[in-house]
């Protein structure tokens, strides 16, 4: 009789399981020892074993592939070495492969030790004599050769082999040209006879003195001769060969030896070369189902968002992600629902999520999921019917119930479908709850599939037992699982689906009790009633996530607009500092050119004494003191990150209030405000400044021009703002806006907005002095 565990492995499709894990092996030996994975006894085992794949994901993740190279099991050849044996050269030359490859893969851990902990510990016997491996490559020129440059002789001899066959084939070359051998071949070619070449002569001439015979053909009308001016050729070569096979024994006998000597390291070695190359599986068969590694604790709590059935997931079909739960407030699972509906994949889902964990292999679900360590799974699915043992359907299952009863405690984790069929439903039932109860009392985690409407209502009187139900929509299983809900078997809607007339439905129906018609349609009622309120949420959901993303859209179009305006800002001031250099600059020529020229040198006084008289007004720093708390509606302010200021043109809303500066309104947050400097009444901070005396000047210069030719309408009315408002601040009266002729459409855009500005005292086109109708002259107010 099989185990429960390996009863409960079958019935969960593991052999499957460990196949696909094998394919991922990168080592033939790693493939083979990947199909029949043993199961972690210890949660510490688990927990390191998966820490070690996360680090090798994470390693690989960046290309950075561990070497799995050559790693055959050489545990008995090695043996035998130990005990004395000699080896095969091709022993010695899969030994020198297998110790390269392992210190290939030391030397990829050791380099990585800090960034892989649990690598490195794994790989901790994995220690390659550097000597030995050196030697042993070294020996080889390739696979089953010994190599002429470690061992000279080896070269003088098989050259002298090489040598005398050629002498050979000459001499035979020869003798096949000679009349008296011709006229004697009974074909014309040669053989070998043992280790001899010879010639095919006619038998009737076998007494010519030839040379030595060897063998005759089946029919006896051919000898083969060796001829005499080869023979002491032949003998030359054999006793070359003799001693080339000596000194490659003698080399194998070394070469066996060390490794012997060391046979124990590397068989630990190989061990632990396995150990990561069974961590490159597990991390492979991760990669291809999609999973997440998780949280790992010892309190019998699964928690699982997004689970998928693993096999499912290999045959690359559509796989409904479900989530599954176990706590210690919530013990025990009952799962409902129809046929084919999902029930008893749910429940393998469930214990192959504590069977991976087991095996130190991620799970196919969403990040942050948590399975905790279950040393013993016990899985009664299917049909147990054992007729050679002359067990009935519900016999087999009783006797694997009983053996999930001795076993239950809290490290236990039991999964039973269809619980207690295959009888009387009625005491079948009574049976199921009373075992599923005893089951929890032991501490262990159980989960079950069932149809009876009594343990459908268990979680109703016993609070450690918790529904869910597997949803069914538009007379469709739609394989959802839905926690915390009651599942019908809709037994009559599947039978219809199926081909069953609506009138044998219809009298089915009929033949059920009153009590069990009224749970029915109450029942239907309820899934309606819930199904209903489902979609309202949904829908809810929906909305809300459409509000959400409409608000930010509209905040991040807020802070584009906002860093433009900024950029804007900036690059005008950027743009009005060279082109007051530039003024200086034009100004100190001027000057310079008035002081040369004595004539005019009483006008160069005067403007000196204008410029020594020239002041600039600056606003005093505004403090954390002066941001306004509140504003009201008219008031003129200051907008701090914008450096301008404007009017409140609406009711404050919240923390934000709408703007006017210029021509725009933008809403900002009054802590962003400060009382304008209009309405301060601190005194103004003087800086003398000297060179900007023609600031107030209403001729037309580069630092009270600006171009707007090349721009958007919107861009430049924009630009036309600032420079406006920057220019009424620093006290100028008059400026010039250069927007040319063009197709008069930026020239008709800028003029009908100054008639819309408030700052605007007037404005006209530029005179002919002042460039023309490409310009137009702005006063300020």
């Amino acid at each position: 009789m099989r185990s429960i565990e390996s009863q409960s492995l079958q019935a969960l499709d593991w052999p499957d399981i460990l196949k696909a894990l094998s394919a991922q092996a990168r080592s033939i030996e790693g493939r083979k020892r990947a199909a029949a994975l043993p199961l972690f006894e210890h949660r510490i085992e688990a927990v390191a074993c998966l820490s070690a794949v996360e680090e090798l994901q994470d390693l690989e993740s960046l290309g950075d592939r561990m070497p799995c190279g050559a790693m055959p099991n050489l545990c008995e050849a090695l043996a035998s070495a130990q005990k004395g044996s000699v080896l095969s050269l091709e022993e010695l030359s899969e030994a020198a492969d297998c110790l390269a490859s392992m210190h290939q893969l030391e030397r990829w851990i050791q380099e990585r030790a800090e960034r892989a902990p649990h690598l490195d510990a794994l790989a901790s016997t994995l220690l390659v004599d550097r000597e030995l491996k050196k030697e042993m490559v070294d020996s080889f020129e390739e696979p089953g050769v010994l190599s002429v440059r470690r061992y000279p002789d080896l070269r003088r001899l098989r050259q002298e082999i090489s040598t005398i066959s050629a002498q050979v084939q000459r001499t035979l070359d020869r003798l096949l040209k000679e009349p008296r051998i011709r006229d004697l071949l009974q074909d014309t070619f040669v053989t070998v006879r043992g280790d001899r070449t010879v010639l095919p002569i006619r038998a009737s001439a076998k007494r010519a003195g030839l040379g030595i015979g060897h063998d005759s053909s089946a029919s006896g009308e051919t000898v083969f001769i060796e001829p005499t001016e080869i023979v002491e050729l032949h003998n030359q070569k054999r006793e070359a060969q003799a001693a080339l096979r000596r000194e490659e024994a003698r080399i194998r006998s070394l070469l066996s030896k060390a490794l012997g000597e060391q046979c124990d390291e590397i068989v630990a070695g190989l061990e632990a070369a396995w150990s990561l190359d069974l961590v490159a599986a597990r991390m492979g068969l991760g990669c291809q189902l999609g999973a997440s590694i998780p949280q790992v604790g010892d309190e019998g709590i699964i928690e699982i968002d997004g689970a998928k059935h693993p096999l499912l997931v290999l045959a690359e079909g559509s796989v409904v992600a479900n989530g599954l739960s176990l706590t210690p407030e919530f013990p025990g699972l009952v799962l409902t629902g129809p046929n084919a509906g999902g029930k008893t994949v749910a429940l393998k889902t469930l214990a192959l999520a504590a069977l991976f964990v087991r095996a130190g292999i991620p799970f196919p679900a969403k990040q942050g999921l948590r399975i905790d360590f279950f040393s013993r799974i016990v899985a009664d699915i299917g049909d147990a019917q054992r007729l050679s043992e002359g067990l009935s359907t519900f016999s087999a299952h009783m006797l694997t119930l009983k053996k999930a009863l001795d076993l239950a405690a809290p490290n236990c984790l039991v999964l039973l479908d269809e619980l207690a069929v295959g009888t009387d439903p009625t005491q079948g039932a009574a049976l199921a709850r009373v075992v599923l109860q005893d089951l929890v009392d032991a501490g262990a985690r159980v989960v079950t599939t069932t149809h009876y409407t009594e343990l459908k209502g268990l979680p109703a009187i016993d609070s450690r037992f918790r529904g869910a139900a597997v949803a069914f929509s538009d007379g469709r299983p739609t394989y959802s699982l839905r926690m915390g809900e009651l599942g019908l078997s809709h037994a009559f809607a599947i039978a219809s689906q199926m081909g069953l007339s609506a009138d044998l439905i219809s009298r089915a129906k009929a033949a059920l009790s009153e009590h069990e018609r009224s749970w029915l349609d109450q029942s239907e009622e309820l899934a309606e009633a819930i199904a209903a309120q489902r979609a309202t949420q949904k829908e809810l959901d929906e909305a809300l996530a459409s509000a959400r993303a409409a608000k930010a859209k509209h905040i991040a179009s807020h802070e584009r607009i906002k860093a433009q305006r900024q950029a804007i800002l900036e690059d005008e001031q950027q743009q009005s500092r060279e082109r007051q250099r530039e003024a200086e600059a034009q100004i100190k020529a001027i000057i310079a050119e008035l002081q040369g020229r004595p004539s005019l040198k009483k006008a160069g006084d005067a403007l000196s004494e204008l410029r020594s008289k020239q002041a600039i007004e600056l606003p005093a720093e505004t403090t954390q003191q002066d941001r306004l708390k509140s504003v009201a509606l008219g008031q003129q302010v200051q907008v701090l990150s914008l450096g301008k200021s404007g009017l409140v043109c609406a009711e404050p809303r919240g923390d934000k209030v709408e703007i006017q500066i210029g021509a725009i309104k933008t809403w900002v947050d009054i802590g962003d405000l400060a009382a304008s400097s209009s309405s301060k009444k601190k005194q103004p901070r003087v800086v003398q400044k000297p060179e900007q005396s023609l600031k107030g000047s209403s001729l037309r210069m580069e630092s009270n021009s600006l171009d707007l030719r090349g721009l958007r309408a919107e861009e430049a009315l924009q630009r036309v703002d600032f420079f406006l408002d920057r220019m009424l601040q620093d006290g100028s009266s008059v400026a010039y806006l250069l927007h040319g002729h063009g197709t008069g459409a930026l020239k008709k855009a800028v003029r009908e907005w100054l008639g819309s500005c408030p700052i605007i005292e007037s404005w006209r086109p530029g005179s002919e002095s002042e460039g023309g109708d490409a310009f137009t002259r702005v006063e300020l107010r």
